[in-house]
């Protein structure tokens, strides 16, 4: 653990309260609550992280001073706030914690509270234009859900999180709907078949993804996502990044959120650029370890892992493929071990200690499935060709801080571009440069 991260755990509270009320008071004596800036507020069950970094990248792309606010971490919490194009180091992070050390402890903020926190302070600190700021869980209730929003996004709903967002697809929407606000737009990416009766009175405009919005994606040697929309009569075509379906959907959810959000300032041009080059780590993650390629992804409840496996089928065909798994016991992990044959598996025991999966647990349903001590020295020294990594942030996390750890070729001393001619944009823009979040080397990137 952490300086920073050591720090937030001594002076925020576990409990989880179903209140805004502590954290809007702590922001309001702090001077934080009534800085404005344009807020673009992400929520829904799968998709929420991938699509606030594109919308972050695409206003960054378009000269604009964004930030951007991520949760969970992989290897450092300053991962969790990037500001233009840069992390924030943990020194930085230590002296604003203690700055307001005894604002937090009085307010009794949760940790995750106190990183949203530190989010709203280096936004106002760096002055940011527009601010993309991800719901950690559901929305009625999230520390993030605080003032007005400029767009809000719903991108998803699937069952998750059911102790806290209720045991039903329409209890979870009800939650995650409370971050619209009626005088702002909000971009839907929900079915059709949920959202009409509860939608309908939330907002003065909403954007559908499937009816104001069309999109598909055609799949050959090179895939092509089409998009059509009907709202602006925007038309264009793309080569997505990587064979994602859950990417190239999170893609279009971002793209229209920012057209709504420039209107006649959208440049096309720049959107394009950086639709066909963004990545994001943990997300159709391919890495070379060892020679042999990891697919890392993050999927971690039903949904996101059906849709994964299917991609999974059709591209990621190496047929001698081994899985390694690390998942948490409150999710509905039986789900995830049918999803691959039993006797390729490895699981590896994860996550914070109270809601950590056994081995001995997995054992009783699936005896095949063998126990990984250490993840990377699975992948290292087994047999296998290739190998899946998935179940959590916390799985594809010991990947990754391995990595960063072992400073393996093209991870260290580079720094990460998108767009690799800069006269194309005049202006040069980065992915965080930073220890511990890792995209996708240069190298990679003009080698496509």
């Amino acid at each position: 653990m952490s300086k920073v991260e050591d720090l937030i755990s001594r002076i925020s509270v576990k409990h989880i309260r179903p209140s805004l009320d502590s954290f809007k008071v702590a922001l309001e004596e702090a001077g934080l609550l009534h800085y404005r800036f344009k807020k673009i507020i992400v929520a829904g069950t799968n998709g929420k992280g991938s699509t606030a970094w594109i919308v972050y990248n695409l206003l960054l792309a378009h000269g604009i001073n964004t930030g951007v606010f991520l949760s969970p971490h992989f290897c450092s919490i300053t991962e969790r706030v990037v500001i233009s194009g840069r992390t924030l180091d943990e020194e930085e992070w230590i002296n604003a914690i203690e700055d307001y050390f005894s604002l937090i402890k009085k307010h009794e903020l949760t940790y995750y509270e106190v990183t949203a926190f530190m989010a709203f302070y280096f936004f106002k600190k760096y002055e940011v234009d527009y601010g993309v700021m991800e719901v950690g869980m559901g929305g009625r209730w999230d520390a993030v859900n605080v003032g007005p929003n400029d767009l809000a996004v719903i991108t998803s709903i699937s069952l998750d999180h059911t102790d806290f967002l209720g045991n039903t697809i329409m209890d979870i929407l009800k939650e995650k709907i409370e971050v619209i606000k009626m005088e702002s737009t909000t971009v839907v990416g929900v079915p059709e078949s949920l959202r009409k009766d509860v939608l309908v009175k939330k907002a003065e405009k909403f954007v559908f993804i499937g009816d104001d919005v069309k999109w598909y994606r055609r799949n050959g040697v090179e895939s092509i996502v089409y998009y059509l929309n009907n709202l602006t009569g925007l038309k264009f075509k793309y080569h997505p990044p990587n064979p994602s379906t859950a990417w190239s959907r999170n893609s279009v959810i971002a793209v229209t959120s920012v057209v709504e959000l420039l209107k006649n300032n959208f440049e096309l041009r720049k959107a394009i650029l950086l639709l066909e080059k963004i990545t994001m780590p943990g997300r159709w993650d391919v890495r070379i370890i060892n020679g042999k390629k990891v697919l890392l992804d993050v999927a971690h409840n039903p949904s996101g892992w059906g849709r994964l496996f299917k991609d999974l089928k059709k591209y990621f065909s190496d047929k001698d493929t081994g899985y390694l798994f690390g998942v948490l016991k409150d999710k509905r992990w039986k789900y995830l071990f049918k999803k691959a044959p039993e006797e390729k598996i490895f699981y590896f025991e994860t996550g914070p200690v109270e809601r950590r999966l056994s081995f001995e647990e997995v054992k009783k349903s699936f005896p095949l499935v063998k126990k990984a001590e250490n993840p990377y020295e699975v992948i290292s020294g087994t047999d296998f060709d290739s190998f899946v990594v998935t179940g959590s942030f916390y799985s594809v996390a010991e990947i990754l801080c391995d990595m960063r750890k072992k400073a393996l070729p093209l991870m260290e001393g580079l720094e990460y571009y998108l767009y690799t001619d800069a006269s194309l944009m005049n202006l040069k823009l980065a992915l965080p440069v930073s220890t511990s979040f890792m995209p996708v080397p240069l190298e990679l990137v003009l080698s496509k």
